[in-house]
């Protein structure tokens, strides 16, 4: 039974190591998936725009995500299970008038035609990255650089891998054979 305490301790201490400290890094300003298999949902929170902007998942899918002129605060686009190391790019489209005017990506400025980077990525805890866009050239005049044009959140959850559920089983499985011998009585 001595024995219990130093299991339950071990079996803490590897729990501890089967998990990244985030599930998504910042990498120059890309956003990855970590080393596993991960659950992203992003979640639309407000817009400050004159044109009408459309949000898309163009890596590793493609699909509108939200439009300033329907979303609402709080609406949540699963982007299901994406693969380990795997970056997420993101594409705003800019509509004046209902003509498009400008396409913007995330990650890096040399993206986009005018060199700038037009997606903000900045992490708020708890798993979450807040993607804020600007969606005005920056070599046009007018360029205001408040990229509040739209505010998503991005959070995600690793997905177990099989092998850690199998260590958590070997866990329990010991355990119940440590209290089953626990309890037969001593031969004398």
């Amino acid at each position: 039974m001595r024995s219990l305490p130093k299991v339950l301790l071990a079996l803490a201490l590897m729990s501890g190591l089967v998990l990244p400290a985030h599930a998504l890094t910042l990498s120059g300003n890309s956003l990855f998936t970590s080393g596993l298999p991960e659950v992203v949902t992003v979640t639309y929170l407000s817009s400050e725009a004159a044109y009408t902007n459309l949000m898309f998942e163009t890596q590793p899918n493609t699909q509108l995500l939200f439009a300033t002129n329907t979303a609402t605060s709080g609406q949540s686009v699963s982007l299901g299970e994406i693969a380990a190391n795997t970056e997420l790019v993101f594409r705003l489209d800019s509509f004046f008038n209902g003509n498009q005017v400008e396409q913007w990506y995330s990650g890096p400025g040399s993206r986009n035609i005018d060199g700038t980077v037009h997606a903000r990525i900045t992490f708020i805890g708890n798993d979450t990255w807040q993607l804020a866009w600007e969606d005005l050239n920056f070599n046009e005049s007018g360029y205001d650089g408040d990229f509040n044009d739209m505010i998503v959140n991005i959070k995600s959850a690793v997905v177990p891998e099989p092998a850690t559920l199998a260590l958590v089983g070997l866990g329990v499985g010991s355990l119940g054979l440590l209290r089953r011998r626990s309890r037969k009585p001593a031969k004398a």
